[in-house]
């Protein structure tokens, strides 16, 4: 460690760390070292102390610094002296080599150029293709450049990655044994999105099977002119900022500014399968696409859509969950509903024996919040969604509370709600992806909307059912908004609430975004919620919540303030619900 070189090489690497211009306890950065001692005298001291054992660390200061997302939570980043940091660095240098030699291939954790998100890459293809080859067919499924042990930088999907699905698909018909007339695409998430835009390019891939896809990136990012900024800060954090392209990393930035200008749609345009929908028809593609109730990372709407439009064979399985928690037993081998259909539908399209010889499923395919045995199936989504019932909203004379009710519409009221920069008890999710695995094992998040605080959100309830209903299908609330501000945001949740504990699970939700508008002036608005497919128990109540912010989003609200609600004349307030009894 004491080598000259070695010392070197360590100062060269702190010296190219973004934490270079960061002083520690001692006030010196890498700058102040070269410029006030000198990098060879720094080095010779430094070799000295270590060799004679005198060198000690000094204490290392913290500063707290915001965690990415927006949502206000700190976390700690400690910051040791430049010279404590090149014998760190030195020690790795020294070291590494000697625990890399003992490291298994299939080790991910904690080693260089190595991500657990590698792992999960390196996971799909290695399960996929041994039970692939069974069916006689060529399938695709790849790490994209930027991603596990490709090279190269993350595109999200771009011409680029789309340019390198083509010459692997001359690659591989230019194999020994591979039929060019029975290639087929698969992938998960970021590969699904990959695999649509690959087929629109290229007709040599003859059938796709998207997982976790997404239909249009602009809706993903952006619904009702809200940003999904807590799962856009995830992905970039997941992919490494520093192994993003130049173009995106602009477009991170401008996302984050909440700039949306024609390159930030040109960016989602491109890469969104939804604007290639010519090329899938015209070649009559044969796709099948998986999502679930409760996505957090892509638009369920914008996916719905892509599938209605397809005029080729095609598939939609909807499930219970949030991104990837489907198809994710089936990545590691096991079993689960998104791979199997995969294998049919390759199998069907491709001609082969790589799955259990059924028919695969055409039209959509559905499970119901919160039973993963649901299995329900219906030719398009015409026929899948339940007629409308319009509920308005009502006031409750004495009460703190509104009502849900299915009578004429009423006018004249009005609820008040403070946007603090605070949110309540309802929320979109917890935990990205990890509350939709609990609610795929029946433990839903739940809260009680008793706790919720009425200045920080209104509330609306429908009478208990009699009977156990469902609600399946498109939702849509309008309200008349009247802030304070230029900008305000609302979220609103559609909550199953048990009136005998006072618990309620989230359904669907939706937030909206108004912007540029005159302080104090009514806005009528009009937007959907989330589709969704619940089974409520009877004796249940439907909740209307409507709050000003959830860490979810990026609102625009300017804190304190505060945003009224109202239902005037001629535009009652309402909220319109697939709803049925459940048969």
């Amino acid at each position: 460690m004491c080598d000259p070189a070695t010392l070197i090489v360590a100062f060269d690497r702190v010296a190219g760390n973004r934490g270079a211009r960061t002083a520690g306890v001692d006030g010196l950065t890498v700058a102040d070292v070269a410029e006030q001692v000198g990098v060879p005298g720094f080095l010779d001291g430094l070799r000295a102390g270590l060799k004679d054992g005198s060198f000690r660390p000094l204490p290392v200061p913290e500063r707290k610094i915001p965690k990415p997302g927006g949502s206000g939570k700190l976390r700690r980043l400690g910051i040791p002296t430049v010279a404590d940091r090149v014998v760190q660095a030195a020690l790795k240098l020294v070291l590494e080599p000697f625990f890399e030699a003992d490291f298994l291939p299939c080790s991910y954790g904690f080693r260089p150029k190595r991500r657990a998100q590698d792992a999960i890459a390196e996971i799909h293809p290695r399960h996929a293709p041994a039970r692939w080859t069974l069916g006689g067919y060529a399938v695709l499924a790849y790490s994209q450049r930027g991603l596990a042990g490709s090279g190269g930088e993350i595109h999200v999907a771009g011409p680029q990655d789309v340019a390198d699905a083509g010459a692997v698909v001359d690659w591989l018909v230019g194999q020994d044994g591979v039929d060019p007339d029975r290639v087929g695409f698969f992938g998960s998430s970021y590969g699904a999105g990959t695999s649509l835009l690959a087929a629109a390019k290229d007709s040599r891939i003859k059938a796709v099977a998207g997982t976790s896809s997404w239909g249009d990136l602009f809706a993903s990012l952006y619904e009702n002119g809200t940003r999904h900024l807590k799962a856009f800060e995830a992905l970039v954090q997941l992919f490494g900022e520093d192994r993003c392209s130049k173009e995106f990393r602009g477009i991170i930035e401008k996302i984050r500014s909440n700039t949306v200008d024609d390159e930030v749609r040109e960016f989602a345009r491109v890469r969104s399968p939804r604007h290639h929908l010519d090329a899938y028809n015209g070649a009559n593609t044969p796709i099948l696409l998986t999502t679930a109730w409760h996505e957090t990372i892509f638009s369920v709407p914008a996916v719905i859509d892509l599938f209605s439009n397809l005029t080729g064979p095609k598939s939609l399985l909807v499930q219970v969950g949030d991104h990837g928690n489907g198809e994710l037993p089936g990545l590691f081998g096991l079993v689960s509903k998104p791979t199997e259909m995969a294998y049919r539908w390759m199998d069907h399209h491709l001609g082969g024996a790589a799955g259990d010889g059924a028919t695969p499923q055409f039209g959509i395919r559905s499970e119901y919040m919160h039973d993963l045995l649901s299995d329900l199936r219906h030719d398009s989504w015409a026929d899948y969604a339940l007629p409308r019932k319009r509920f308005h909203l009502a006031d409750d004379a004495g009460q703190s509370d509104g009502q849900l009710s299915d009578g004429d519409g009423q006018s004249g009221w009005s609820r008040s709600v403070r946007a603090t920069g605070r949110g309540t008890e309802a929320v979109v999710a917890p935990k990205l992806v990890q509350t939709g695995l609990a609610e795929r094992m029946g433990l839903p998040h739940l809260c009680k909307t008793a706790e919720i605080d009425r200045e920080l959100a209104a509330i609306w309830t429908t009478a208990p059912f009699e009977q156990p209903m469902r609600v399946q299908g498109d939702l849509e609330l309008r309200v008349t908004v009247k802030p304070r501000a230029m900008d305000a945001t609302i979220v609103a949740y559609l909550l199953d609430c048990d009136p005998a504990t006072g618990k309620a699970a989230v359904i669907t939700h939706a937030p909206y975004t108004l912007t540029n508008q005159q302080a104090g002036q009514a806005t009528t608005v009009t937007f959907p919620l989330q589709p969704a497919h619940y089974a409520l128990a009877g004796g249940r109540v439907l909740q209307l919540v409507i709050g000003t912010h959830d860490e979810f989003f990026a609102d625009a609200n300017s804190t304190p303030t505060s945003i009224e609600i109202t239902s005037p004349q001629g535009a009652e307030s309402y909220l319109d619900v697939p709803l049925s009894p459940l048969s």
